[in-house]
């Protein structure tokens, strides 16, 4: 669940395709409606949380989700009624958290009411979190990030997958922290171009690899590998003045 962009590249339409390209089948529900294309989002506006709420129990009245992903939400009551909704089901199912607080073009798109709903309702049903380091101390409320790490597990999430694309230099650094503190570290080239839905296509492979079975750790070797790939792989859109950017396809 997540919201819709209409260019494509990110939210819905990303999971989707990710998730059948992984080999799932993804079913969505809009978390909210944007205005945006692919260079910036201009605003949003939620779905009512009880409209949601009801399409989730109609979705899964028979049968329930192998992994959940969460991406980008509406409003702080969206946080807090996914969480009831999580914590009553009748099994425990994977949840994979993509904390949306910034667009790819730098803009904050979360409210801090968001925020803290996150941090207090839906990071302690959370399998694995998925920020970059930005998301991470805003989430976490702490200012460096072996603080936010510890912050953010010691809420009850059991992982986080702390991706290192926002950061500067050639090599973009990933590293996964469970309650035991860092786990693993990958490495991967930095692509000479701007993206955007990379950390939509990375949560949604998670939760599909999660979905069919693989631990952890393996879970995010594959997405990762699949994320890369793709954006390895993107096509230029048609951008307007100034520079050209790559979308997922």
């Amino acid at each position: 669940m997540s919201g819709h962009d209409p260019s494509g590249g990110a939210g819905l339409q990303a999971d989707i395709e990710t998730v059948s390209a992984c080999g799932g089948y993804a079913n969505t529900l809009v978390t909210c409606l944007t205005v945006q294309n692919h260079r910036q989002v201009e605003s949003t506006e939620p779905v009512d949380s009880a409209l949601l709420f009801n399409a989730l129990n109609s979705l899964y009245q028979h049968s329930l989700p192998s992994s959940i992903k969460i991406g980008l939400l509406g409003n702080a009551e969206q946080a807090v009624m996914l969480a009831d909704w999580i914590r009553g089901l009748p099994e425990k199912v994977p949840v994979v958290l993509d904390p949306v607080v910034r667009a790819s073009d730098g803009s904050d798109i979360c409210a801090a009411a968001v925020i803290d709903a996150i941090r207090e309702h839906l990071l302690p049903v959370t399998t694995v979190l998925t920020p970059n380091h930005y998301e991470a101390l805003q989430l976490s409320d702490a200012g460096e990030l072996a603080t936010a790490t510890r912050n953010l597990i010691e809420t009850g999430c059991q992982h986080v997958l702390l991706t290192g694309g926002d950061q500067d230099g050639n090599t973009v650094v990933n590293e996964l922290y469970g309650d035991t503190g860092l786990i693993r570290t990958w490495s991967f080239p930095r692509l000479a171009a701007s993206f955007h839905g990379s950390g939509c296509t990375l949560a949604a492979a998670l939760a599909t690899y999660i979905a069919a079975g693989a631990d952890m750790q393996q879970a995010c070797d594959l997405a990762q590998s699949f994320t890369q790939l793709a954006l390895e792989e993107a096509h230029f859109m048609d951008s307007g003045p100034g520079l050209p950017r790559r979308n997922l396809s």
